[in-house]
């Protein structure tokens, strides 16, 4: 937790020497919060991937069932049978498109989240050899 703490307050210009007790909690507390979210949207985002899936292997066996059954002889059972298979159809094409959707938004925030953490590791690059060139010059 220290390693990304001294990460944000140097890439913030924050001297760790200079911060007060008070804000240094802060700070731990928004990189908490922060971890936290993380592992919520990770862990959201491959439970309605695999649901996704789940969802969608029993609707097209469901669909598969329902178009090859054998339809020899039309009775009430066999229509109450049709009906519920309908009606699980309907079921899965209702909550198949709500799981993806939250999929791929999770999937959206973990990839924005990855590009800017990826940005905050150039700008600290980016920093180090600025201050590298100016070493050079001085001398």
């Amino acid at each position: 937790m220290n390693d990304i703490q001294d990460q944000v307050m140097q890439a913030n210009g924050i001297s760790q020497n200079k911060v007060p007790d008070r804000q240094r909690t802060g700070i731990q507390d928004l990189i908490k919060k922060e971890k936290r979210w993380f592992v919520i949207t990770k862990l959201l985002t491959g439970v309605s991937w695999l649901a996704s899936l789940i969802i969608l292997g029993c609707y097209m066996s469901a669909v598969k069932g329902f178009l090859y059954h054998p339809r020899g002889e039309i009775t009430d059972r066999s229509m109450q049978e049709m009906g519920k298979t309908v009606d699980i159809i309907m079921a899965f094409e209702t909550i198949l498109p709500g799981t993806i959707i939250i999929a791929v938004v999770c999937s959206v925030f973990l990839y924005i989240r990855a590009k800017s953490v990826n940005l905050l590791q150039v700008h600290e690059r980016l920093q180090t050899l600025e201050e590298m060139v100016k070493v050079l010059l001085a001398k």
